[in-house]
C-alpha cells in the first residue's frame, strides 16, 4: 500500500467515525444548545458592556460575511 492509499483509507475511516458519532448523538437525543443571539442579549444585566460598542463591532463583522 502506498502512503497516499494509507492516507485515503485513514481519511475515509475518520469521516465514517464522525458520521456514525453524529448519527448516534442524534439517535440518543443529544443536540447542541440553542444558539445565542445579539438581539436577545440582556445588556441591562451586564452594566459593564456598552450596547453601542457591541453593535458597532457586530455591524463591522457582519460586513465581512
Amino acid at each position: 500500500m502506498t502512503y497516499r492509499g494509507f492516507l485515503a483509507e485513514l481519511t475515509a475511516e475518520c469521516d465514517d467515525r464522525a458520521r456514525r458519532r453524529s448519527q448516534s448523538e442524534v439517535d440518543q437525543g443529544r443536540t447542541l444548545p440553542r444558539g445565542k443571539f445579539l438581539r436577545t442579549f440582556a445588556f441591562d444585566a451586564r452594566a459593564n458592556i456598552d450596547p453601542a460598542t457591541v453593535n458597532t463591532v457586530w455591524s463591522s463583522a457582519a460586513r465581512l460575511w
